[in-house]
């Protein structure tokens, strides 16, 4: 062999030996660079990730943070939560105990269960906490709503608006929630124009199941909810084709109210801030309208909120506290007519009985009676269904508010600028004042209505919440529900498809199936004695 040869052959093992090298320190230097990478984020999810939030302890306050896992880095536990649903808490409440943390949508986060850990939240509004909400929620609501407000401000606007709600004018709103209740279960839309709003919802029910079978009962609530909501809130007909935009608007305004809070064309807010502006511009058209203000309906009542001297003058305060009405009224009333259904469907003996005490009143044999608020007030036992139904699917599973003041609750300390969240589901499942929580038992309520059980289930039954942020609107709320049982129970018979189904607790309290059922108009043959 040549000396070129040798030198060729040297010079391809070189290279072969060279590009091992290579290949090796690359293999080893990533081996290593990964190495470290794992090692730095095992310490970061591990040790540092938790112990920054020790670090926001209150020195100044003596007990520790609760118990609990604060998750990944950013994301906390917000992906399990969204897997989970509602099973979530149940799961950190059975782990931790009933006060516990947890990091959820980017916010540090205490969740406390019971009324002896509540009613430190509830009555420290403006004190040591105050009203949280999603920031797509103030800007869809406005500055001036009764939610986005502290302080004095929301004392004012609270008192002002709470003049809406009284007996008084709550009792003018009963013929026209019947009428729009009573003609969606049967659909006759010939009755006497605009009598009441239940009668045609549930009219309507009856006439959709007679020509078509089961029909889907949450989106049948929803509908009655969203015509309520424009009939009787706004005091928009729903007759006219011209105000088909107007329910759009409010269908989009509420559908966007829990969005991303980027306005940018084609997103939530922005779809959300656009049906703002829509339903506005009916509720400017009604405010400034120079006929009678007589109407059954919340914007008419605003004069007596004009009369006040913090709001003469001011229309944006008028507004914005209409829009959050809205909002309440629609967010939660579907998901209660659905829930009474399913409670009064799977339970005839409950169902019996409310039909006894109608028939006592009066009010069975002939649905032509009307109803008025005098005679709601004196049906205690359907008062005590609806109850019960709020204590087993509570619209809202709990309430949040923002620590400005550090808390000790049940030995462990909520710091500053925390958000705690009190649980209104678990709070209630879980009180010593109901025996067999998942039992339904309106006659519970006969032994709870004393003075002394209402002060011991003061913070153990808050469907409507507590102390200074108490809902405004539970009145109507519950004058909704009452007039919706009459009217199904004294116009028709219904069976459910499913009588248990899975419930779904995330956005809305409401069966995971929609809850399908037939409906019957009151006296129909061959429909049997045990449907309910």
């Amino acid at each position: 062999m040549n000396n070129s040869g040798v030198l060729a052959n040297a010079s391809s093992i070189y290279s072969c030996v060279v590009s091992v090298w290579e290949t090796w320190t690359v293999t080893t230097t990533s081996l290593l660079v990964l190495t470290v990478l794992a090692a730095l984020t095992y310490f970061w999810i591990t040790k540092y990730w938790p112990s920054s939030f020790e670090r926001m302890r209150d020195d100044t306050c003596p007990v520790p943070l609760p118990p609990g896992n604060m998750g990944y880095p950013f994301i906390g536990e917000t992906l399990e939560f969204i897997r989970k649903g509602s099973e979530f808490f149940a799961s950190r409440l059975s782990r931790y105990g009933p006060v516990y943390k947890t990091h959820l949508l980017g916010t540090p986060m205490v969740r406390v269960v019971g009324g002896v850990h509540v009613k430190p939240v509830l009555l420290g509004e403006h004190v040591s906490v105050r009203s949280s909400w999603p920031a797509s929620v103030r800007r869809l609501m406005g500055p001036r709503a009764l939610l986005c407000q502290h302080g004095d401000g929301h004392r004012v606007t609270r008192r002002v608006v709470s003049s809406l709600f009284t007996p008084t004018v709550l009792a003018t709103f009963v013929p026209k929630i019947q009428f729009e209740v009573t003609s969606t279960c049967i659909h006759v839309c010939i009755l006497a124009p605009r009598q009441m709003v239940m009668d045609r919802h549930v009219d309507g029910w009856c006439r959709r199941s007679e020509e078509e079978g089961e029909i889907l009962g949450y989106p049948a609530c929803q509908e009655m909810s969203l015509t309520l909501t424009q009939e009787v809130t706004l005091g928009v007909s729903t007759d006219s084709t011209e105000m088909e935009p107007m329910r759009r608007a409010m269908k989009v305004f509420l559908a966007n109210t829990f969005s991303m809070p980027i306005a940018v064309p084609g997103s939530g807010l922005w779809k959300g801030l656009r049906a703002r502006q829509r339903i506005l511009q009916e509720v400017r058209k009604k405010l400034e309208s120079s006929q009678p203000r007589g109407d059954a309906d919340f914007l008419s009542q605003t004069e007596l909120m004009q009369q006040c001297p913090e709001f003469q003058g001011r229309h944006d305060l008028i507004e914005d506290n209409s829009l959050e009405i809205v909002f309440a009224a629609y967010a939660t009333t579907s998901g209660v007519f659905c829930n009474t259904l399913l409670c009064l469907g799977r339970n005839p003996e409950v169902l019996r009985k409310v039909e006894a005490e109608l028939e006592r009143e009066g009010l069975l044999d002939d649905p032509s009676v009307a109803l008025t608020y005098d005679v709601i007030g004196r049906l205690e036992y359907v008062h005590n269904v609806n109850r019960e139904v709020m204590r087993m699917f509570p619209p809202a599973g709990a309430g949040f508010r923002k620590v400005i003041k550090t808390l000790n609750i049940g030995g462990c300390q909520i710091p500053k600028d925390w958000t705690v969240a009190y649980s209104i589901r678990e709070t209630q499942q879980t009180s010593d004042c109901f025996p067999e929580p998942d039992r339904f038992y309106p006659d519970r309520w006969v032994d709870l209505d004393s003075e002394e059980m209402k002060e011991k289930i003061r913070f153990q039954y808050i469907p409507f919440g507590a102390g200074a942020r108490k809902c405004v609107g539970r009145r109507l709320a519950m004058l909704y529900q009452a007039v919706f049982l009459v009217e199904v129970v004294r116009r028709c018979r219904f069976h459910l498809k499913n009588p248990a189904p899975v419930i779904n607790h995330i956005p809305i309290v409401k069966p995971a199936d929609d809850l399908p059922v037939t409906f019957r108009r009151r006296g129909t043959a061959n429909h049997s004695s045990k449907s309910c």
